[in-house]
């Protein structure tokens, strides 16, 4: 159908802005699309926030990340919760996706230190690098260090 002209009698109309008539879990669904979804993603980005062991801007894309990931993941869930987890007798193809996702939210949790082993990991890091740049520190004769330009 070319723009521009009128639809045929047996054409059904357009899907209104926002339409989610053929979602079935949500799980596939971004998002960002919705008004209602972003607010959630957002909610679930502070949440993250708050449990950070170092607040940096350098998080940020990996904190929107899982935040979206978890997102996902509820959306996952409420739909097995909602239609079981067989269909068909057969296993709900979302599981095993679910199971990517949950390993995926695993290791974004270790990268931003959410997990006991790598906060304790990420505290060591920062406890080094205060003392190295203490010695720096010491050594310069008590000048701040410098920024890099870059």
């Amino acid at each position: 159908m070319t723009v521009g002209l009128a639809r045929q009698a047996w054409q059904r109309p357009p899907f209104e802005a926002g339409n989610t008539a053929a979602v079935k879990s949500g799980f596939w669904a971004s998002p960002m699309l919705r008004e209602t979804d972003r607010a959630e993603v957002a909610e679930i980005e502070a949440s993250i926030w708050d449990l950070m062991p170092v607040r940096s801007p350098t998080f940020a894309l990996a904190v929107e990340q899982l935040a979206c990931r978890v997102w996902r993941q509820r959306r996952a869930y409420s739909d097995l919760a909602e239609h079981g987890i067989l269909r068909d007798a057969q296993p709900a193809p979302i599981l095993s996706d679910l199971s990517k996702l949950e390993r995926a939210i695993g290791r974004d949790l270790v990268e931003l230190g959410l997990t006991p082993r790598s906060a304790a990991a990420l505290g060591l890091d920062l406890a080094a690098t205060r003392r190295q740049m203490s010695v720096i520190d010491y050594y310069s004769g008590g000048a701040e260090p410098a920024e890099d330009a870059a």
